[in-house]
């Protein structure tokens, strides 16, 4: 990843951190178009993890909530 945004109000653990950057090195290989890039994804990361939750986020998904 480029350089790491400071992040205000979200706590990660080391091992979060890590997964973190995994994944959005992981998304911005498999989705290199998104506008705004890293920022955009990070953004996303965190509204999903921290914000909505993982669970939740699967069942808004599934019921079309975000359509």
């Amino acid at each position: 990843m480029s350089k790491e945004r400071q992040l205000h109000g979200y706590d990660y653990t080391n091992e979060e951190l890590a997964e973190k950057r995994l994944a959005v090195t992981q998304m911005l290989r498999d989705h290199p178009n998104v506008p705004g890039g890293v920022v955009w994804i990070e953004w996303l990361y965190d509204f999903i993890k921290k914000e909505v939750g993982e669970e939740e986020f699967k069942k808004r998904m599934n019921s079309g909530y975000y359509e």
